[in-house]
This record gives structure tokens, C-alpha cells and sequence, in this order.
């Protein structure tokens, strides 16, 4: 079973934490075909944390766990937090195949989007 794990930082506002879960939502829609489960976790102030969501990926019969760090640059979470937390949960779960995609502001397909929204 395939899971798409997309992370954000978190936020102290709720409603902001509630706009990522709605997004990550239309992902998993449009993503059906790819990822038999599509959640969403944070980093810091808000829950479900990474751990906790890959835990629930596990749970549910995750094999293949992919991790899609929404953060547009490469900073302390993308380089040293997010692998800190694949590093830990790979030991705990030994028979899971975790890949890490390049950050958001690292894909081409940003430049697209941006160039879309700045033409509007």
C-alpha cells in the first residue's frame, strides 16, 4: 500500500493548519490513482506531527511511504529536520520504504504555477 505524506511547518492559527488539511485533501483526490492514502502532518505547534502521521500511514498498511516537504526554501526543516525524523521512524518501522520528493520551491513545476498566478 502507497501513502503520500505531504509536511508543513504548522502554524499557531487554526484556520491556517485547517486550509493545509483542505489542500492536502484535493491532493489526495487528484493523487487516487498513485497513493492509496494521502495525509498531511507538521513540523512544529500544530498536530498530527511527522511522526505521528507516518505512524498512522503504518497502521492503516503503508508499505511505501513518500514525504513531499511543503516549504519553499531549503532551510533547517527541509535539511536537517525532516531527514532527522525519516532517519528515527526507519528504524521503527524496518519493512517501510520511505522516500523524501524535493521541497516545494525546489520543483520546476513551482516556476509554472508561480509564472500562471503572476499572469492572472
Amino acid at each position: 500500500m502507497k501513502a503520500l505524506i505531504l509536511v508543513a511547518h504548522g502554524s499557531r492559527r487554526e484556520a491556517a493548519n485547517d486550509e493545509f488539511g483542505a489542500l492536502v485533501e484535493a491532493v489526495g483526490q487528484l493523487t487516487a490513482k498513485d497513493f492509496d492514502v494521502v495525509l498531511h502532518g507538521f513540523l512544529e505547534i500544530a498536530q498530527p506531527d511527522l511522526p505521528a502521521v507516518i505512524g498512522q500511514a503504518v497502521q492503516r498498511g503503508a508499505t511505501s511511504i513518500k514525504i513531499l516537504p511543503f516549504f519553499l526554501g531549503s532551510g533547517r526543516h527541509v535539511s536537517r529536520d525532516i531527514p532527522g525524523v525519516i532517519g528515527a521512524v526507519e528504524e521503527m518501522y524496518p519493512k517501510v520504504n520511505f522516500t523524501v520528493t524535493p521541497h516545494l520551491g525546489a520543483s520546476e513545476e513551482i516556476l509554472e504555477a508561480l509564472a500562471a498566478l503572476a499572469a492572472h
